[in-house]
């Protein structure tokens, strides 16, 4: 398993936008692929259209409110938590 990590303290930079494109193409080439994001605004949800199909967030995993799997969003080849 490879991990690749984006990251950098000032906002506005384009963390998430690389981090989807590169999930985009490694999944396109048949890798698995999941994005966890720690954004509060919700920038990859609104990217990648998936806001009205979240039920939990990885707070309410880490509060322990839900599993893991719940959280979880399958969308084509890509999971998106």
């Amino acid at each position: 398993m490879k991990t690749i990590v984006l990251t950098n303290q000032k906002g506005g930079v384009g963390k998430t936008t690389s981090s989807s494109e590169f999930a985009y193409l490694f999944a396109k080439k048949g890798y698995k692929v999941i994005l966890i994001s720690f954004d509060q605004q919700g920038d990859l949800e609104l990217q990648l259209n998936i806001g009205d199909k979240k039920k939990y967030s990885l707070l309410d995993c880490m509060q322990a409110k839900c599993r893991i799997d719940e959280a979880v969003i399958h969308q084509s080849c890509i999971l998106i938590f």
